[in-house]
């Protein structure tokens, strides 16, 4: 894939953002990752939010690996990427926080659509050990960004670790199936935080 003209991005549709960041998960499609952080970068800086949820940058971010609608191999790559990008790039920080804190999520937007009407609801994940290999890297992610020394990075963090465990629509009720394991994610984010503020 040749160099990204990231000034064409203010001028692309959502469905064309989706598309292009999409391809951040593919191996095949992109081999140079710094290609893709500029990417990212450039969309941060150029594009124009607009007032609803799904024209904001941070949706942009969750959309990205919302495991509702996208594959875990696609979300374990982007979360690699951004694991490997976070320590020189204090501005993919942008990213990365909407992106954790979907992954670290108990339960996700789902959309469903017929020609007359959308229904939209939340949809809880099984444990299974994929779920939890993906679960395991966003909060080995966190770790690292509570312990940078960017004061901009551990803020981040520390937004991310308040809202593991929230759920798409609010803290609701109903089945919890990842229950015991976000409450290990808290306990262990928690210590850590004490410890890098200490």
């Amino acid at each position: 894939m040749g160099k990204t003209d990231i000034t064409h991005i203010g001028r692309w549709t959502d469905e064309e953002l989706k598309l292009l960041l999409g391809t951040v998960a593919e191996k095949d499609k992109i081999e140079n990752e710094d290609e893709i952080v500029k990417i990212i970068e450039g969309l941060r800086e150029t594009v124009k939010e607009g007032t609803y949820g799904n024209y904001k940058f941070a949706t942009l971010a969750q959309e990205t690996v919302t495991p509702i609608r996208n594959s875990m191999d696609n979300i374990m790559r982007i979360l690699e990427i951004l694991d490997n990008s976070m320590k020189n790039n204090e501005k993919i920080v942008e990213f990365a926080k909407p992106a954790l804190q979907e992954v670290l999520a108990s339960a996700h937007e789902h959309r469903q659509s017929t020609y007359r009407s959308m229904t939209i609801g939340a949809r809880v994940l099984r444990v299974t050990d994929a779920v939890l290999n993906m679960r395991n890297k966003a909060i080995n992610i966190v770790k690292k960004m509570m312990l940078d020394n960017k004061v901009s990075m551990r803020l981040a963090a520390i937004e991310v670790v308040n809202n593991i465990g929230k759920s798409f629509m609010g803290a609701g009720g109903g089945e919890k199936p990842l229950k015991d394991r976000i409450i290990e994610e808290k306990k262990i984010s928690l210590i850590l935080l004490k410890t890098a503020i200490l």
